[in-house]
């Protein structure tokens, strides 16, 4: 089934955006803020690799 779908990648998904969008910039006009984090309308693997980079702050209550 999925080998009927085209591969795509960030770049193919941003230009038909841009298109639908009547050339604004998709992570720009499809950014959402809720809580103080940020979410962009597009995800791909380079964006998880980079995101398993975050840090918690410490704390000074125990785990438990």
């Amino acid at each position: 089934m999925f080998d009927s779908f085209p591969k795509s990648d960030k770049n193919t998904w941003l230009h038909a955006a841009m298109q639908e969008l009547d050339g604004v910039s998709p992570f720009e006009k499809l950014r959402k803020n809720k809580g103080g984090l940020t979410r962009l309308p597009y995800y791909d693997a380079n964006d998880v690799e980079a995101a398993n980079t975050f840090a918690l702050p410490a704390s000074s209550y125990p785990c438990l």
